[in-house]
């Protein structure tokens, strides 16, 4: 078995535990600073729909959950841990990256490209805001950008993990026919073959992501720099997620879950103190 029952219990509290927190920093406001004249040009583009909502967004992520268990029957008929390890690495992603970024909208406060027409609605510039009171709070949250950063935790994490799975930068390429073949009998599937569809097929989720940060500077959601930070911060937490559950892209394990490579990584050690000579 792969978790325990309390490992069970701590791996669910944990992504309970940074979903609530999510909930509650939703409904808090964030900073609010002092705007000088000589800035308020910066905050003057016109208000605009999303190009990608966040519901939508959400939805997609959602979603994307079902590429593990897809990706790992079709690479091998029985492969609970990589499915179960895929799982828990992305849902610790995007939960604690979600949680992050809240977090820092709140202390920043920075107003959103749009924010002078969500506080002055006639385009008339007075002492105080007089727009819809949830509109000037969302237009204070512009850093760092949530679109991004969950776009990049979520398909960064895919990326990394078909990377993983494909095998397209393991040290050593091992192909036998009795473990490595996928039950489909696609060859597609075979460890070492069709490299450049593999990789193509890898970015895929990246170029997703990167779709979703352009689209938060066209609907003048965000400025550069909130984008930039966002992905970035979207970025890091899903290569720290993925390498809690799955060696490096570059290993020749690396489509194994980590708790199946250090059992293998310990035989080897094992045997070659024997004097077995144990090679994979």
């Amino acid at each position: 078995m792969y978790l325990d029952k309390f490992e069970s219990i701590a791996e669910l509290a944990v992504r309970c535990i940074l979903f609530l927190y999510y909930i509650i920093t939703s409904y808090l406001k964030p900073r609010v600073r002092e705007i000088h004249d000589e800035e308020w040009w910066l905050y003057m583009n016109p208000t605009g729909n999303n190009y990608v909502s966040f519901r939508l967004l959400i939805v997609v992520v959602v979603l994307n959950i079902l590429v593990y268990p897809l990706v790992s029957i079709l690479m091998n008929r029985s492969r609970n841990g990589v499915i179960i390890s895929a799982v828990l690495g992305y849902s610790l992603a995007t939960l604690l990256n979600i949680s992050i970024t809240n977090t820092l909208k709140l202390l920043v406060g920075r107003p959103r490209p749009d924010f002078y027409f969500r506080c002055f609605t006639d385009g008339k510039r007075f002492s105080n805001c007089n727009g819809d009171d949830n509109d000037i709070t969302e237009g204070l949250k512009s850093f760092p950008s949530g679109h991004s950063s969950m776009a990049m935790a979520a398909f960064g994490f895919t990326s990394l993990f078909l990377i993983g799975q494909f095998r397209l930068f393991a040290e050593t390429r091992i192909i036998n026919e009795s473990n490595e073949k996928s039950f489909t009998k696609l060859r597609f599937f075979e460890t070492g073959r069709f490299l450049g569809c593999k990789l193509i097929l890898s970015i895929l989720p990246m170029s997703i992501s990167v779709l979703v940060c352009v689209s938060r500077l066209l609907d003048f959601h965000h400025h550069y720099d909130d984008i930039a930070a966002g992905a970035s911060i979207g970025l890091t937490v899903a290569f720290i997620s993925y390498r809690l559950y799955f060696p490096s892209v570059f290993d020749s394990k690396s489509n194994c879950p980590k708790f199946e490579y250090e059992i293998v990584k310990s035989r080897k050690i094992n045997s070659r103190s024997d004097g077995v000579d144990f090679t994979v």
